[in-house]
């Protein structure tokens, strides 16, 4: 059985995940290692933002798979405040224009028991079930943000 994963991140002025990858801190080289062997991840944007603007829209909101082993860069990304020098390259299959009309937090705890706490490299476990389920979500929620 292959390993899927919730990725957490905060709201940024740029596109994140960037062309680089998904970032980590040098503390969680070991979650990064792990989620370089994951078979699918999800993205979701927590409510908190990184520096001025809008808050996090609280959803999950695109999904993808990773493309590449933990490589250090520099100089590494810096976002509030910390330091992340790996980053774990991915290609993004699927992500909602407006991240604000993903699938809601609400919805994740209710109808999934997914909670999103304070995890180390914002790195959840999830079943392939619940991963298939959401990633058709966003499929359908794609589907209707064309129309």
């Amino acid at each position: 059985m292959g390993r899927y994963y919730i990725k957490k991140h905060y709201r940024t002025e740029e596109e994140y995940p960037g062309p680089e990858g998904i970032h980590f801190t040098r503390r969680a080289a070991g979650v990064a290692g792990r989620f370089a062997e994951c078979d699918g991840f999800l993205l979701y944007e927590a409510g908190q933002r990184d520096g001025k603007g809008p808050e996090g829209a609280k959803c999950v909101y695109g999904y993808g798979v990773v493309a590449g082993e933990p490589v250090e860069v520099e100089p590494p990304r810096v976002a509030n405040g910390k330091e992340y020098p790996l980053v774990v390259p991915v290609e993004i299959k699927k992500r909602l224009a407006d991240r604000g009309q993903g699938i809601p937090l609400v919805i994740l705890k209710e109808e999934f028991g997914i909670q999103m706490r304070p995890t180390l490299g914002g790195v959840m476990e999830i079943s392939r079930e619940v991963f298939a389920e959401l990633q058709g979500r966003i499929d359908l929620l794609e589907e209707e943000e064309k129309k």
